[in-house]
This record gives structure tokens, sequence and C-alpha cells, in this order.
């Protein structure tokens, strides 16, 4: 009989963070793309931007660009939180400019 270790509570609670803060993280790149895109005519904007995040995010120097989640600090710090409402900023961004597109034939 073969057991394997269980995580803490505490351990358990932080996997569950960063897991949706991975998700919150999808969902903010695909808005930015996608008002990236439709206010742009084009992918150029969101090609340079999305690296630039990714470096800063991502080099633990920034706190706030983590929208990935990678670093628990990020997570603990609410960053989750503030990417989730410029996902929603985004998307309202785009399904804004996708009408203006629309009313101008």
């Amino acid at each position: 009989h073969i057991t394997t270790p269980r995580l803490s509570s505490a351990a358990s609670d932080v996997y569950k963070r960063q897991f949706m803060a991975l998700i919150v993280g999808a969902m903010f790149v695909s808005a930015l793309a996608l008002s990236c895109g439709v206010w742009t005519n084009g992918s150029r904007a969101f090609q340079i931007l999305y690296p630039v995040l990714c470096y800063l995010g991502l080099s633990g120097a920034f706190r706030w660009f983590d929208f990935k989640g990678v670093n628990p600090d990020s997570v603990a710090a609410g960053a989750p939180v503030f990417f989730l409402l410029l996902t929603a900023v985004f998307l309202v961004l785009a399904t804004l400019g996708r009408r203006r597109q629309i009313d101008r034939g």
C-alpha cells in the first residue's frame, strides 16, 4: 500500500490561488489582444506589449506586472484581482471599438 503525501491546507490554498491567477492571466491576455486588435486594426501593438509585460511580470522585480500569477507574493498581494478588473476594462474597450467599426461601415 503506497500513500501519497497530502498537501497542507495552506499549501493547497496557495496552489488554488495560483491556478485562479493563471486563469485570470489567460483571460487578460485574450482581452488585451482583442482590444489592441480592434483599436489598432492589427496585431502589432499586442506583439509589442505582450513581450514587455511578460518580461516585467516574470522577472519578479515588478509584482504588479505578474499577470500569470507565477510569484506567490503577487498573488497574495491581489494582482489577480487587478488583472481581472483590467480584463473587464479591455473587453469593454474592445466592444466599444468594434461597435465604432460597425457604425462606420
